[in-house]
C-alpha cells in the first residue's frame, strides 16, 4: 500500500471526554505528517456526535445512525455472513460502503472497551470491516481486564481474541495490556498513548483562569460511580471526602486550585463541571477555578504547563502533565494508568485510588512534598516525556510499516 494518497477510516471514536479528544487530534497530526495528502474520515454510529471534532482540520466526520445496532451485535458474531445482509438496510449500507473504499481502518485510539467495559459494538465494527476484507489496526489501546463468570464473560473474551488475531497492528499502550496480549497469544506492539506524539505550544489564556498565570494547582477529580462497574455508591461517597481534603490541602497550601473537566456535554447532571461544582465547600469558592468545557484540549494542556503541579484521577490529564513537564500525582483508578506510570519510571508519583480513599493518610506525604518541592521533581517529568514521545513515534513508525506490507 505504498502510496502517498491513503484512504483511512477511524471507527469506534468514543467522544465527549477530552482524553478521547486528545489522542484523536494527535492521531490525525500523524497521519497527515505522513502522509499529507490522505484522504481521513471519521464514522460515528449514533445520531449524533460531539461537534469539537467537526472543527478538526484535515478529517471529515460523518455519522451514521445505525438503528438497533446494540440488538443485532451479538448474533453478527455468531453468524458473520449477516454482515453481507445488513447492506439492505439503507443505513448499514451506507457504513459499509464507506469502510470498503478505505485502504485501512483503524479502531480509533481508547480504553478498556475490549476488555471491563465489554463494549459488544467494538467487537461488531472489527467483524464488519473484516467482512468486508479491508485491513484493520487497533491504535494506541488498552486490554483488558477480562471478565469470566458467564458464558457472556467467556463469549467476549473469544471474539475479542479472534478479531485482535486478525488485526494487522495492535498496538497496546501500557505494559499489562500487552500482558494479557501475551498471555492470550496477541501479536501486538509496545506502544504508548498517541497523546505524546505532539504537545501543542498554545499559550495559557487567562481569560480561562479567571486572571491566574501561575501559583495554581490543577485538580481533576472524577465521579466513577455512575458509569465504571468497580466502583460503587459508598466508595463514591468516600472518594468525594478524599477530593475535599485534596482541595483543601492545596489551599491551605497558598495556591489556588484549578479543576478541568474532562467528560462534557452529556447533560442532565452528568458533566464534571456539575460534579466539581459539588466538591467546593462554600469558604473554598473565591479558590476554586472550574474551567469552561468547552476550551480545546490545547488550552487544557497550556493551563496545565503553567501550574505549580498537578492531581489527577483522569489518564489523559497526567499525561497532559507529562507533556508539558509538569510534576503530577497519579490518583490511578485501572492499570491503564499506573502500568503507564511505571513505563516511564514514575512509579513514585502513582497512587492506587481505592487505596487512599480507604486511607487519606497516605495521600498527605506526597501532597506536602508538592506543596514545597513540586520543582525538585521536574526532571523526572522531563526525562518521562522523552521516553514517551520516542514510544509514540516508534509505535507509529511500526503501524506505517505493518499497513504498507498489506
Amino acid at each position: 500500500m505504498r502510496k502517498s494518497y491513503v484512504k483511512f477510516i477511524i471507527l469506534n471514536q468514543p467522544t465527549k471526554n477530552k482524553g478521547d479528544f486528545a489522542a484523536f487530534k494527535a492521531l490525525i497530526n500523524l497521519i497527515i505528517t505522513k502522509y499529507p495528502q490522505a484522504s481521513i474520515e471519521c464514522l460515528f454510529t449514533g445520531k449524533d456526535y460531539d461537534p469539537l471534532f467537526g472543527k478538526v482540520k484535515n478529517v471529515t466526520c460523518r455519522t451514521v445512525n445505525l438503528f438497533g445496532l446494540w440488538r443485532i451485535t451479538k448474533i453478527c458474531l455468531k453468524f458473520p455472513i449477516l454482515f453481507k445482509l445488513l447492506k439492505f438496510f439503507p443505513t448499514y449500507k451506507e457504513y459499509s460502503n464507506r469502510i470498503s473504499n478505505s485502504d485501512v481502518a483503524i479502531l480509533a485510539p481508547g480504553g478498556l472497551e475490549i476488555g471491563a467495559y465489554q463494549e459488544w459494538s467494538v467487537l461488531w465494527d472489527l467483524a464488519m470491516v473484516n467482512s468486508l476484507n479491508v485491513p484493520f489496526a487497533i491504535y494506541s489501546r488498552s486490554i483488558g481486564k477480562f471478565i469470566n463468570k458467564s458464558d457472556s464473560d467467556r463469549l467476549f473474551i473469544k471474539y475479542a481474541i479472534e478479531y485482535l488475531q486478525k488485526s494487522k497492528f495492535n498496538g497496546l499502550r501500557e505494559k499489562k495490556s500487552q500482558e494479557f496480549a501475551s498471555m492470550l497469544g496477541i501479536h501486538h506492539f509496545p506502544a504508548i498513548d498517541v497523546v505524546y506524539s505532539y504537545t501543542p505550544e498554545n499559550s495559557l489564556d487567562v481569560k480561562l483562569t479567571e486572571g491566574r498565570e501561575d501559583n495554581y494547582v490543577v485538580f481533576v477529580p472524577s465521579k466513577f460511580s455512575n458509569w465504571h462497574p468497580d466502583f460503587t455508591d459508598e466508595l463514591q461517597e468516600k472518594m468525594d471526602r478524599l477530593y475535599k481534603l485534596i482541595i483543601s490541602k492545596v489551599i491551605a497550601g497558598g495556591f489556588d486550585v484549578v479543576m478541568l473537566p474532562h467528560t462534557y456535554g452529556r447533560g442532565n447532571g452528568n458533566d464534571d463541571k456539575d460534579y466539581f461544582k459539588t466538591l467546593i465547600e462554600d469558604k473554598y469558592s473565591a479558590n476554586c477555578i472550574i474551567v469552561d468545557d468547552t476550551a480545546d484540549t490545547d488550552d487544557y494542556q497550556a493551563i496545565i504547563k503553567s501550574a505549580k503541579f498537578s492531581v489527577s484521577a483522569r489518564l489523559h490529564q497526567i499525561i497532559f502533565a507529562i507533556n508539558n513537564h509538569t510534576p503530577a500525582l497519579c490518583l490511578s483508578y485501572e492499570h491503564k494508568m499506573s502500568a503507564m506510570m511505571e513505563m516511564l519510571g514514575l512509579d513514585d508519583y502513582s497512587i492506587d485510588l481505592k487505596s487512599v480513599v480507604l486511607e487519606h493518610e497516605k495521600i498527605l506525604p506526597l501532597l506536602d512534598e508538592y506543596i514545597n518541592n513540586a520543582s525538585h521533581h521536574k526532571d523526572k517529568f522531563i526525562n518521562a516525556k522523552n521516553e514517551a514521545y520516542k514510544i509514540a513515534q516508534d509505535s507509529f513508525d511500526n503501524f506505517i510499516e505493518s499497513i504498507e506490507k498489506t
